[in-house]
């Protein structure tokens, strides 16, 4: 039961101190941008370039990043 298509979600901004997760850079600019509880979220669509079909997990999608 999918809503739309598939798509890479991230805050942005820097990871706060104690918290889990991953601070990440990009070359692939975001489809969308918006807040989710206050806080600044990116999306990446799975039709938009750069953004990949994650194998082995139908209905998944990745983009390329580094890790900081």
């Amino acid at each position: 039961m999918g809503n739309g298509l598939a798509k890479v979600k991230a805050y942005v901004g820097r990871l706060p101190k104690g918290a889990l997760g991953y601070e990440f850079i990009t070359d692939a600019p975001p489809t969308s941008r918006s807040k989710h509880m206050g806080k600044p979220v990116a999306y990446w669509n799975e039709d938009q370039k750069g953004v990949f079909d994650v194998t082995g997990k139908p209905g998944f999608v990745g983009i390329e990043v580094e890790i900081v």
